[in-house]
């Protein structure tokens, strides 16, 4: 699949955005690479935008900056590291101050159009450890997103919907960990719903590869499931998505449902 999604003036653009002036402010003296100079024994820090769903989707390219012989540094945050050392890559907090040493700089989602290579669906995260779970058939779910997100009201789904999945020999397993707006729980007070302890994203990775698959809404799990290779079913709002879902497949393993919730739920086999 190709990269179609505006032009690389427009991606540059979004560090004028308001919720990026930390990052304005950290790179303000710092030289952006422009895809053309050599970076052969450079060190060049990749850093995100938005959410850490955003943040996963464009790990996929950290392979083909370490390919020029450069060194690689991911400005994330902290919830994120233990992923990104999995690549094999070097990591800073994103509120680290002041930063380290470095050549060029480059907002991850300004690779795609610098690297001019197709995007690889192939699963890009690798993490060796598991997580015991129960016997049975084993599904991860996650109804609600960051708190932080404008249109997070839009994207959560009510937990009662997820309660058509349960059924005997079957085991819920909660992957966020924390459950932010209470509201979304009424309906399923019942319900029964596992969970272990999570601290990031690691914690989440190694509960996936003991899962038989995932059922989340537009959230960083839902990436993650798909950067893993791991069987999921993406719950898209009817009332808004992320046109970049629309640009085609960003993971085989994970088929989109949009529409209602309820006519969503209908169409997912586990």
């Amino acid at each position: 699949m190709n990269f179609n999604f505006g032009t690389i003036d427009a991606i540059d653009s979004y560090i004028d955005h308001p919720n990026m002036v930390y990052y304005r402010s950290m790179y303000r003296n710092s030289k952006k690479w422009d895809g053309k100079e050599d970076i052969s024994g450079k060190k060049i820090i990749v850093y995100g935008c938005q959410g850490h769903g955003d943040q996963i989707m464009f790990l996929r390219f950290i392979r083909f900056l370490k390919a020029m012989d450069c060194q690689v540094v991911v400005h994330t945050p902290k919830a994120l590291h233990r992923i990104v050392e999995t690549l094999g890559v070097a990591v800073i907090d994103r509120d680290l101050t002041p930063l380290p040493d470095h050549d060029y700089h480059i907002l991850s989602f300004s690779l795609p159009f610098l690297l001019k290579v197709p995007i690889p669906l192939e699963p890009f995260i690798i993490v060796p450890e598991k997580t015991e779970l129960l016997p049975g058939t084993n599904i991860g779910i996650a109804w609600e997103g960051s708190h932080l997100h404008e249109y997070n009201e839009n994207r959560n789904c009510p937990l009662k919907h997820f309660k058509t999945l349960q059924r005997e020999g079957l085991n819920l397993w909660c992957l966020q960990k924390n459950i932010c707006d209470q509201k979304l729980v009424a309906g399923a007070e019942d319900m029964v719903l596992n969970g272990t302890e999570i601290e990031d994203f690691y914690d989440v990775a190694k509960m996936m590869n003991s899962l038989d698959a995932v059922v989340s809404v537009d959230t960083a799990v839902l990436h993650l499931a798909g950067a893993m290779g791991i069987k999921g079913y993406g719950l898209l709002s009817h009332k808004t998505t992320d046109p970049r879902w629309n640009l085609g497949p960003w993971y085989t393993t994970i088929k989109l449902l949009k529409g209602s919730w309820e006519e969503s739920f209908k169409k997912i086999n586990l």
